[in-house]
Parts: C-alpha cells; structure tokens; sequence
C-alpha cells in the first residue's frame, strides 16, 4: 500500500508519526501539545486516521480549520484525503494528515505510512499515540539537543504519567526517578517508558521489522541493539488507559505474533538473549489477555518460569512477580 503525497518543502529536524482510530474525545489535546512544542528547528507531525466511526476526522477538519496558517493543502487520493497544515502560530510546526477512507485494521490492510520522503528529509523520529499528548512543551528540544551531542546513544526517552479513564489513580509509569542508561543490548523485556515519549534515530534494521502485535516493544528492543537508550528523568507526557486503548482489548492470537520477533533479533545481535526474552514473552501471554482460559494462564505462566529459571543469571524476583500474577489472575476468573 502506497500512500501518495507531496514531496516535503523543507527539511524536517523530527518526524512525529501518530496513528488514531476513535479517538475523538482525545486528539484536540493531542495536535495541540505538538503545536505548541518549541523548537529552534522544524519538525513535522505526520497523522493516520483510520476511519474512525466515532466523528474523529469532523473534529480534525475543526482542528484543520482553526489552526492553519493559509487554507489547508488538500490531495484526494484513493485511500485517503491528505492534508497539510502549516500551523498558525508555530512557523516550526507542519501536520500532515491522511484520513482513510476504509478502515484498514478491520480489513487487515497494512496501516503503514509509506512517508519515506518525510522521514528522508528529518533527522530524528518520534511517536505519539491519537489518545495520548505531552506536557512539556520543550520535549523535542531536550530530546534533539541530547541526540545532537550523544552520537553513541540510538535513542532517549522521559518519565510520563499514566491516567486512568474509570479511576483518579495517576501514577509515573517508569520506577526510575533519576536520569538511566540502559546499555548496548539490554533490553529484551518490558517497556521501561512509554512509547509517546520516545525519540530515536531511524537506522536500515527498523525497515524489516515483522509485523508483530507489540511493535513498540519491537522497536524499543532493536534500538537497544544498536546503542544506548537515555531515559530523562522529567516528565514530559500522559498515557492515557481506557477501555477503547489496544491493552485492554488484546487477545492471546494476538500476543503470539510476537514470537515472529526473535529471528528478526537474533538476526541483528546473534548473542540475543533468547530464552530471557521468551521468559517474557510467555509471561505476557498468561497475564494480559482478559479472556485467557485457565489452561493458558498455567500453560504459558509455566512456560516462563522455566524459561526464567533456565536463564543466567537466575531473576528469582521475576518468578516470583509471575506466580502471583497468575495467582490473582487465577482467582479473579472464579469470583
């Protein structure tokens, strides 16, 4: 699927890719915390609606419309309606929107956006969910600043708060209070940030990534293959949980995809830690699906235990974490 456009005008310092399906309780706040980033650089903020049927791309145009700084550049292609904005009152801030005209989740279409012009004209990339937004409006400068003088660093990251639709329990999302490294090669597990937080350097590995479901943790993983991650400390973001969000609809089918990752990583690290990282994989299987059948939640819960226990150095915690999460898992199924 190729998505036409036009050819970028300038070159773009960041590239900020958004993907959005329903979200049109959230994506004003979202397009605004990018519009009111402030750089000393152009970036340029690319936006796939998936044909939400909830009034997603009338709230857009709204958007379109009251923030443009001239009439807002319309191409009519076949599968989309593409958009470009430069925005009102940030000469640094282009938006380009593609509104699909089919949803292409629900006819298992590909939903990528083919922008290799844009991503060919910026430097660096970042990511930000329709239902998520930022706080600072000096995260891209920090985040670039950093990248600019940390050659050996593949990608940075920063603290974010998590929100709850159906409670008031906002909580940091990252334990670490203090700026962290994470080393050449060292993540293989869980997110230690949220993806709408993070910036990296687009590298050729990140073209052939499988199409797994987790694909933030797929890119998070091969960045660690290939530098240092810096998370910074500050908070810069909100992640948004609700019942509309893809962790609260996911399905084991689902999560099994991501077994598809580990040639993709081995490809590019042969000293991968396999079995770690299938300690983990197996854990998530038993745990997060909310229809997991009983068997599932043992057979895979157990599955990561020996896969942990097979694992050097031996992460006694990690058992641990794993056979009460199966416990309560267990017993919520009952009551």
């Amino acid at each position: 699927m190729e998505f036409l456009q036009p050819l970028p005008r300038q070159q773009y310092k960041v590239l900020v890719s958004t993907s959005t399906y329903n979200h049109s309780k959230y994506i004003t706040q979202t397009l605004d915390s990018f519009s009111m980033q402030q750089t000393n650089f152009p970036f340029v903020c690319v936006v796939l609606e998936d044909c939400s049927t909830d009034g997603e791309q009338d709230v857009i145009k709204d958007w379109i419309k009251r923030n443009s700084n001239n009439p807002a550049s319309l191409f009519s292609e076949e599968y989309a309606d593409v958009y470009v904005v430069e925005h009102k009152n940030n000469s640094n801030c282009t938006l380009v929107f593609y509104l699909l005209k089919e949803n292409h989740r629900k006819l298992k279409k590909s939903k990528a956006i083919h922008a290799k012009a844009w991503l060919k004209a910026s430097k660096y990339y970042a990511l930000c969910e329709g239902d998520d937004y930022w706080t600072d409006p000096m995260k891209l400068q920090a985040q670039v600043d950093f990248l600019d003088t940390h050659p050996d660093y593949s990608a940075v990251a920063t603290q974010s708060m998590v929100i709850y639709e159906t409670e008031d329990n906002p909580h940091p999302f990252s334990k670490h209070t203090k700026d962290y490294d994470w080393e050449l090669g060292a993540l293989v597990g869980y997110r230690p940030f949220h993806t709408a937080t993070l910036m990296y350097r687009p590298c050729s590995e990140l073209d052939n990534r499988p199409r797994v479901y987790s694909g933030d943790m797929c890119l998070i993983i091969t960045l660690s293959q290939k530098g240092k991650i810096r998370l910074m400390s500050n908070c810069t973001s909100i992640y948004r949980k609700h019942s509309g969000g893809a962790s609260s609809n996911v399905s084991l089918s689902d999560l099994r995809r991501d077994l598809a990752g580990i040639p993709y990583y081995i490809k590019i690290n042969r000293n991968f830690p396999i079995r770690r990282h299938k300690a983990y994989l197996y854990y998530t299987f038993s745990i997060f699906p909310p229809q997991n059948k009983l068997c599932d939640i043992l057979k895979y819960g157990v599955k990561s235990i020996w896969f942990n226990i097979t694992s050097f150095p031996v992460e006694t915690k990690n058992i641990l974490k794993i056979l009460y999460l199966m416990f309560n898992k267990i017993r919520k199924r009952f009551n």
